[in-house]
Formats: C-alpha cells, sequence, structure tokens
C-alpha cells in the first residue's frame, strides 16, 4: 500500500512539473530557409488554451509583406500549413494560435518565413519547434511471482463433511456411555 502511495505521489509531482514547463515562454532562433537566410527569433508565450507567437527579424525591405506559418514537419521541407501566422512587416509578427502550448509541441512543427506575398515559394527563414518531452511514466518494483501458487479456498466441502460427521458420531457414542 505504501509503495502505492509513493508511486501516485510521484506521478503528481511529473505531471504538475510538466505543466509548468508547458507554461514558460519558449524563444527560438530562426536558422536558414530552404532559398535564403534571414535570421531572427520567434517566441511562443503560452496563454491557458491559446498561445501568443511573436516573430522579430530584420526588415525583409519596407513596407514588405511576409507569409509566415506554422507548418506540420520539419525544416527544409515543411509539411502541411497547421496555423497561418501574421504577415511579418517590417520584421515583425504577432499571432495567437487557438491551440495550447502543450498540443503545439505534442507533434512536430516548424515555422517558416516566406520571402514575400509575391514570391510565396521562397523560404527565407525556417525554425524546427523541440517536442515536448513524454512525462516518464513511473515504473513500479517487479512483482515477485510464486513458483507455484498458494491454495485458496481451505479444505475441499467433503472432507470438512466427514470431520464433521465423525465427531459427530463420536459425540453420540461418548453420551451413551
Amino acid at each position: 500500500m505504501r509503495r502505492l502511495a509513493v508511486l501516485l505521489a510521484a506521478a503528481a509531482l511529473t505531471v504538475s512539473t510538466a505543466t509548468v514547463s508547458a507554461q514558460t515562454p519558449l524563444t527560438l532562433s530562426f536558422g536558414p530557409g530552404r532559398d535564403a537566410n534571414q535570421g531572427g527569433t520567434v517566441m511562443f508565450t503560452p496563454m491557458g488554451q491559446q498561445t501568443k507567437v511573436t516573430i522579430n527579424m530584420p526588415s525583409g525591405g519596407a513596407g514588405v509583406q511576409q507569409p509566415a506559418h506554422l507548418h506540420v514537419g520539419t525544416c527544409p521541407g515543411v509539411g502541411a500549413v497547421e496555423f497561418p501566422l501574421t504577415n511579418v512587416v517590417d520584421g515583425k509578427s504577432e499571432t495567437t494560435v487557438n491551440a495550447s502550448m502543450a498540443q503545439i509541441m505534442a507533434r512536430q512543427h516548424a515555422i517558416n518565413v516566406h520571402k514575400s506575398a509575391a514570391e510565396s515559394g521562397l523560404y527565407t527563414a525556417c525554425v524546427d519547434l523541440p517536442l515536448a518531452a513524454a512525462a516518464p511514466v513511473p515504473v513500479a518494483a517487479p512483482v515477485q511471482v510464486p513458483s507455484q501458487l498458494p491454495k485458496t479456498g481451505g479444505a475441499p466441502l467433503g472432507l470438512l463433511v466427514s470431520f464433521g460427521l465423525t465427531f459427530l458420531g463420536l459425540g453420540f457414542a461418548a453420551r451413551r456411555r
């Protein structure tokens, strides 16, 4: 029973630690995109069931709108767009995504930025998001299984009846004498 209590306490601690880390902002640096190298950073700020995504990078040109997306997959060959982000204009973008940080980090994702709306086929920056570490599952000590299981249920019913009848007969015999 005590072992179970220790395991439950360890599991609760693990869950609460994972919750705290999922509530910590995360800042990543962009690497080169598939077609160019435009540095900068992206910050993920947890907001309960939503996440704020803030991009800061050198401007792609005055007033140039650079599309940005949160994709499934990894750089440089990102997959489908999971969440479109606000275009980067003058090096800045801020978007609130309708997914928690834990939901986003549960699958492999990447953010990429395009050169411009007119040249959306050119990626200038990309960064892979780290996967959330799976919470370790507490492992109980191995249970020792005996090579032969003990008999349960007591003596067979027939044996008990025969003992009862024997003692009953002895009792009557002793009473008659």
